[in-house]
């Protein structure tokens, strides 16, 4: 995965021969041509000549290394001081392979400390990721904003263009599985919005945009269940704290949504997809999963898509539309769905969510092996 988001973050388009290199990488794996392309790019080296350990859990000093090697094999800045890697007191247990990358993440800015220390062999989570690529978004040339955001720098006469200056967008050329178009065919094809349920654009940007930089929603403690009380008004719950389906249905309610006619439409079709309800006043609507009854049942406009990049690429997604994770064929058991709302075309402010780490605004969390990505529209 970590791979597959570098590439696409540096705008790779994968092709040509296929990850045989590695015995270990299955041929039809979504992230297959992502590995062949970071191996020819000299990106990855493997565990060995002939494995790639997919399925293993990233450490900090194994991200280092691949965009150490990200930033020799694309020309940027590999320069590095050894002092400031040593003045860590777990400098000593950076692996030897890792030492001269992890000198040079901490040198750029692109790794810091956590409490102090490093931490190399450290499993790094979602939210380090993120915060990693962040970090790294300007030495290695990867976009924070989509390219068609963003403000062309004003021109120095006789300077020469610097790597990295002209980012491609983020695309994702993986073929879609089949049963994604079975998806569409029963998810797709709706033409009502949820303006249709009190809810409009306008209201919805004007009550989230107005907290986009306090700590009315952001910081707020994730709860599982039918948990809908943001820092700024605990009365629902008698404390603060959200769920996903909780923040997002607190929004709603906010911006004007008519929750009976909604909990009404989630339940038209008895035991449809319905999977959650606490019992409370507004439970249904702090259900992920029951947002599937929503879209078919209220005939509202929705968008399938395989992967954010795609997602982020279509043009369908604006600003305040409602992001809603579900589970594919292949899901695990117990594993679960997910749902925020769409806010920037940017790989790392995608999506504003309350998800394991509390209500934030940042890179999608998915909460399943096997996501797809739906885009519920708001007029």
């Amino acid at each position: 995965m970590f791979v597959k988001v570098l590439g696409s973050a540096a705008g790779a388009e994968p092709g040509g021969e296929s990850a045989s290199r590695f015995a270990d990488v299955p041929e039809d794996a979504y992230y297959a041509p992502y590995v062949a392309w970071a191996a020819e790019t000299g990106v990855v080296k493997g565990t060995s000549d002939t494995t790639f350990s997919p399925e293993e859990p990233i450490t900090r000093e194994d991200m280092a290394v691949m965009l150490y090697q990200y930033a020799e094999a694309c020309g940027f800045d590999t320069s590095y001081e050894e002092e400031r890697l040593e003045a860590f007191p777990d400098s000593g247990e950076v692996a030897g392979y890792a030492v001269t990358a992890m000198a040079w993440a901490v040198t750029q800015g692109v790794l810091a400390g956590s409490g102090g220390y490093l931490e190399p062999k450290g499993v790094a989570t979602r939210a380090e990721t993120a915060q990693i690529f962040y970090n790294g978004r300007e030495v290695l040339g990867l976009p924070e904003e989509s390219p068609e955001e963003e403000t062309p720098e004003e021109e120095v006469p006789g300077e020469e263009e610097s790597p990295g200056e002209e980012v491609p967008p983020v695309v994702d050329t993986t073929p879609d599985a089949p049963w994604l178009e079975e998806q569409r065919k029963e998810l797709e094809g709706g033409t009502h919005t949820l303006s249709q349920l009190g809810v409009t654009r306008v209201a919805l940007l004007n009550e989230l945009e107005a907290h986009e930089h306090d700590n009315y929603y952001l910081g707020t403690p994730y709860v599982p269940g039918d948990w809908q009380s943001p820092k700024g008004d605990t009365r629902y719950n008698g404390r603060a704290g959200m769920n996903c389906g909780g923040f997002v249905s607190y929004v709603l309610r906010k911006a004007g949504l008519r929750a009976e006619e909604a909990m009404g439409l989630i339940t038209l079709v008895p035991g449809q997809s319905l999977v959650f309800g606490s019992g409370k006043a507004y439970g249904l609507l702090a259900g992920a999963s029951n947002y599937r009854n929503l879209i078919k049942n209220a005939g509202l406009e929705a968008y399938v898509f395989s992967s954010p990049f795609k997602l982020i690429s279509s043009g369908k997604a604006e600003k305040g539309d409602i992001l809603f994770i579900d589970k594919g064929p292949n899901a695990k058991p117990g594993e679960d769905t997910h749902i925020g709302f769409y806010w920037e075309d940017s790989l790392f402010r995608t999506m504003w969510q309350s998800g394991e780490y509390g209500n934030s605004i940042g890179m999608i969390v998915e909460a399943t092996t096997d996501p797809m990505y739906i885009i519920i529209k708001i007029d």
